[in-house]
């Protein structure tokens, strides 16, 4: 199959028709044969996933792609970047190598690493792929992972895993129902290597990650643009007690970084207040990590009610990991105020603790989405719903 994917006209037609719709051109190609068709529209499915998420390898010629569900599997080009950067070393052992885009960036930060994949098909394609991206010490074993680490001799720096969560074609975010099973393969893992980096999915509650894994040094909750993208967790055999690390990417430099632990968000004291000049937005991670007590004490800001996660201050704290607006008004939860506010009807709406959904208020309140102005559907401390309007204040 790789090498017909290789062959003159395949490349031809995939570069000419790669930004097409994939269902349109196998009506307008049907001619061709839907030999020729399965190899091209797979291959251009998984390039236009892959344009934005992962830019340096779909704008690189050669690369033949794996299967668009492998693609939507895999890290993004940025998320793969931060995990090379928490483990380096000698040898490095990828279990779950899937469509080999941690392997590749992985590679930047050991001597060795080792692409370990059951699939014989996605084996060579990833081989194909590293030599194409010029990462010459990456060795590609067709072999499970479960077989692979129970052989395996050698003292490894570091283990990857990123279980496979799809399940007779619907995506899973338990561990249990992941291949390979986490629970399984751990024990062999941690006697084999000095740190061991798991994927999981960004739905799986961080408790659970505990009670699963007791021993993990550090979680890293990983957000990408305002939404949260994976949870990681760094286990070696010095574990010390377990520290939360935020992680927001809001660009190709820019990334912030919120540590903190359980024990510190239970024991984290907060103030409550009704909207003062400014208000506080957390990021993805921070939310989706549990901060919100800590987050507000640590920036010593209000909070608007125990279960709105939103801050407020008279002074504007520009350190703060997440967005910061300026208010502008607080009007009642009302089409008739709504209107005299925003007369063109158009800002960007965000719920809080209000017992409806964005696409209800936007129905009860008559809006549209765009604009310059910011609306936030609050209940705030004295329990009154209200709506806070914001702009944006720049960093």
């Amino acid at each position: 199959m790789i090498d017909r994917i290789r062959e003159a006209d395949v490349q031809r037609f995939i570069e000419a028709h790669k930004a097409e719709n994939t269902y349109q051109l196998a009506l307008k190609y049907a001619a061709k044969g839907r030999t020729f068709l399965d190899i091209v529209l797979p291959q251009i499915r998984s390039w236009q996933k892959a344009v934005k998420k992962l830019p340096g390898w779909s704008g690189t010629r050669g690369i033949v792609w794996p299967p668009p569900a492998s693609i939507e599997q895999s890290s993004s080009e940025r998320t793969a970047i931060f995990k090379a950067s928490l483990l380096s070393g000698d040898v490095c052992v990828d279990l779950t190598g899937g469509g080999g885009v941690d392997t590749f960036y992985l590679s930047r930060t050991f001597r060795e690493v080792v692409y370990v994949e059951k699939d014989a098909e996605l084996c060579e394609i990833a081989a194909h792929n590293f030599r194409i991206l010029g990462a010459c010490n990456i060795r590609v074993v067709n072999d499970r992972a479960e077989h692979f680490i129970e052989r395996n001799e050698r003292h490894l720096s570091a283990v990857y895993i990123d279980p496979d969560r799809r399940q007779g074609g619907r995506r899973t975010f338990r561990p249990e129902d992941a291949s390979p099973r986490i629970a399984e393969i751990l024990p062999q893992a941690l006697k084999r290597s000095d740190k061991i980096l798991i994927k999981f999915s960004p739905w799986l509650d961080l408790h659970s990650v505990l009670k699963m894994i007791p021993s993990v040094q550090t979680i890293y909750v990983v957000a990408v643009d305002y939404e949260c993208r994976e949870i990681l967790c760094l286990l070696n055999n010095e574990r010390k007690g377990t520290k939360i690390e935020a992680v927001h990417i809001t660009g190709e430099e820019e990334i912030q970084r919120f540590t903190f632990d359980f024990e510190e968000e239970g024991e984290a004291e907060v103030h409550y207040s009704l909207p003062e000049r400014y208000v506080y937005e957390p990021n993805a991670a921070i939310l989706k990590a549990g901060a919100f007590k800590v987050a507000a004490e640590r920036y010593q800001l209000k909070k608007l009610h125990t279960h709105t996660h939103l801050y407020t201050a008279d002074r504007l704290v520009h350190e703060f990991p997440g967005r910061k607006f300026e208010l502008l008004h607080i009007v009642p939860l009302k089409k008739e105020a709504v209107k005299r506010m925003l007369p063109q009807g158009r800002a960007n709406l965000a719920v809080r603790n209000l017992g409806m959904s964005v696409e209800q208020v936007k129905k009860k309140l008559k809006i549209a989405d765009g604009g310059d102005d910011y609306l936030f559907a609050v209940t705030l401390t004295d329990h009154r719903p209200a709506l806070l309007h914001c702009r944006k204040v720049s960093d």
